[in-house]
């Protein structure tokens, strides 16, 4: 027996191809309806539902063509949209190579505003000939229980009923919009992108929003990009304790009763396939557990393989410092580091999407 299947066992990790009804799939043709069905289970437990899509705009506001040595074309527009509740809003900024033509280009919800930034390198990723378009995490919203800034005014808690990741999540879809409005974009390489709880962001709206071609998930751990049954580090008593306002209140009744929860995170990761997944850990980020996280994308991948595709293709074992796996449709490395999204992260994942 495998490792991954022992895992598998010892976990008692619900099975993503069978339906809710317990009727295991027979064909690929059944995918969608199965993976429609596991968002709906993670929305309705978790993070809340995405709300209805709006009409969106973006207005310029500034310019800049002097960017990294000029080397950058650099736009800040502010977001508009246009809900039932009034006119939500936020900044963002847009950064690509001069005279670039079909460009990849990430989709990042950043912890700063700033870039350079040290969880965003534009100079390491426009010499690569890659794009990024970011929003910065409180301009979108607070990340704490104030339910009136910014746009959760307007997509209101008591309406939706929704967490912040999934607020996070809906204004990294809105960029996506304005993205596939872009002539210099390759839009069969968008990726969405984050790091930590912006990693969980990143992976639910990828999960939701199928015009992203490439997710990048990097330390999300616990209630991202690992799977929560028998997991090391955070928990999810853990995390719903100190960030109730990330999730729906309902996450918070499965706190003492782990194994009751009608899924694990790898659902999340299976509802992104067929299209791309690569997730990074760190071996001093023991909080995440790297080890849930590669048994999260093993988990994924009998989705992908039950689509005709690869998944995740490593070896046999646990994951250990330096390794990368990126043979398959699911990219895998662990950094001898701690809880970060750095210089070489980023590069791995243009290796990816490069290849």
């Amino acid at each position: 027996m495998s490792f991954f299947t022992e895992e598998h066992e010892k976990r008692k990790l619900p099975e993503i191809l069978r339906f809710k009804d317990g009727t295991p799939l027979t064909s690929p043709d059944e995918w969608e309806k199965r993976r429609l069905e596991m968002i709906d289970l993670v929305g309705e437990n978790m993070f809340g539902k995405m709300p209805p899509k709006f009409p969106v705009r973006a207005e310029l506001v500034g310019t800049n063509d002097r960017v990294v040595g000029k080397k950058v074309v650099f736009n800040e527009y502010i977001m508009f949209i246009d809900t039932p509740k009034g006119t939500a809003h936020f900044t963002f900024y847009e950064y690509r190579p001069k005279d670039k033509t079909n460009v990849p280009t990430f989709v990042h919800i950043a912890f700063k505003p700033e870039a350079p930034h040290r969880y965003t390198p534009v100079e390491q990723i426009i010499d690569r000939g890659f794009g990024i378009v970011l929003a910065y995490q409180t301009d979108v919203t607070s990340d704490d229980g104030d339910f009136s800034s910014g746009i959760a005014k307007y997509l209101p808690r008591s309406v939706y009923n929704i967490g912040k990741i999934t607020l996070w999540a809906y204004a990294q879809s809105c960029l996506v919009d304005h993205v596939m409005t872009l002539d210099w974009v390759d839009k069969t390489k968008i990726a969405s992108i984050g790091h930590s709880r912006l990693g969980k962001t990143s992976l639910w709206c990828a999960a939701n929003d199928t015009r992203i071609t490439y997710c990048v998930s990097n330390n999300a751990g616990c209630s991202g990009d690992a799977v929560t049954r028998q997991k090391r580090g955070e928990t999810l008593k853990q995390i719903y304790n100190r960030f109730p306002y990330w999730f729906v209140e309902k996450y918070g009744t499965y706190q003492d009763d782990v194994d009751a929860l009608p899924f694990d995170q790898h659902f999340v990761l299976a509802a992104i396939a067929p299209r791309k997944l690569a997730v990074g850990s760190a071996d001093l980020d023991v909080w995440a557990d790297p080890h849930s996280q590669l048994l999260a994308c093993m988990e994924a991948t009998k989705a992908y393989k039950f689509l005709g595709m690869k998944g995740l293709v490593c070896e046999d074992r646990l994951p250990t410092p330096g390794d990368v796996w990126q043979d398959g449709d699911i990219s895998f490395h662990e950094t001898p580091f701690g809880h970060l999204l750095g210089s070489y992260d980023w590069d791995r994942y243009m290796d990816f999407i490069e290849k």
